[in-house]
């Protein structure tokens, strides 16, 4: 039986990850598979589908995994195994694996406290940001990656891609003005060494697949509860939301395999380490 590439996004609650939902089921025939927080399904499939834009949209093809809360690894592992038993469904009784394969996957975990001072510094803010920022995409690369096209899988679509929603913050090179925001920093950093990690163990194993980072820009979400969006200003990486998703899904799309492993921003410029 042949594999049908799919879109996976986590979480499409809110923010980029709704937008990007919305975006492949707007511009792509492929399904989409979104894990959301809250607890009424419906009314997240309400928000991905509204807008006279998205009326063309077959809303069968959206299937909602969760809810999964970012921090808690057992409602992350019911997702994928939600993912796993509706694949194997299609597959049939008679089939053998399952009927899927990530297409494009996105992670858009994030959360930011904006210190000013390590004198600001909480120890349970600071603990909730590697939580978010970092651990969850870990989470991700655990219970996730069976789903990305095995060694040696032709795929019609060409290379799988596994992105991570980064930011320029956790470069540690470019960090020489003003410093701040410490820990949002800190888990940036990490969660791009993570992404460095995960892709050389998708190479080793000689999978389909890439795994990137992509810093957005600033996106008008509420990310940081508006208090650092001005409007916006593409010249100065500051985005509406649909037009940062445009942007991003663009450079995603032209990454070559020689660009894998690493973070590039909303222009396709190489966010150096």
């Amino acid at each position: 039986m042949s594999s049908t590439p799919f879109i996976l996004v986590t979480p499409a609650s809110r923010g980029i990850g709704l937008g990007l939902a919305r975006h492949y089921l707007r511009t792509t025939s492929l399904p989409v598979y979104a894990t959301h927080r809250a607890s009424d399904a419906r009314s997240i499939q309400a928000r991905i589908l509204d807008g006279h834009d998205m009326k063309h949209v077959n809303p069968e093809r959206l299937k909602l995994l969760g809810p999964v809360k970012l921090t808690d690894e057992g409602t992350v592992k019911d997702a994928a195994d939600k993912l796993s038993a509706e694949l194997k469904q299609q597959a049939g009784e008679g089939g053998k694996g399952e009927a899927g394969h990530i297409h494009r996957a996105w992670f858009c975990a994030g959360i930011l406290h904006p210190e000013k001072r390590f004198e600001d510094l909480e120890y349970e803010q600071v603990l909730e940001t590697f939580k978010v920022n970092v651990i969850s995409h870990l989470l991700a690369m655990r219970h996730f990656s069976r789903f990305l096209p095995p060694r040696g899988a032709a795929t019609q679509q060409g290379l799988a891609k596994w992105i991570h929603i980064s930011a320029r913050v956790g470069s540690i090179s470019d960090n020489n003005t003003m410093g701040g925001w410490p820990s949002y920093r800190c888990s940036k950093a990490a969660l791009n060494q993570a992404i460095r990690t995960f892709d050389l163990n998708l190479k080793m194993k000689k999978m389909r697949a890439v795994c990137a980072g992509i810093h957005p820009g600033t996106v008008h979400t509420d990310l940081d509860g508006g208090a650092f969006w001005h409007g916006p200003d593409p010249e100065h990486g500051r985005f509406e939301l649909a037009d940062a998703v445009q942007r991003i899904t663009q450079v995603v799309e032209g990454l070559q395999e020689c660009q894998r492993g690493r973070v590039w921003d909303w222009k396709g410029d190489e966010v150096q380490p």
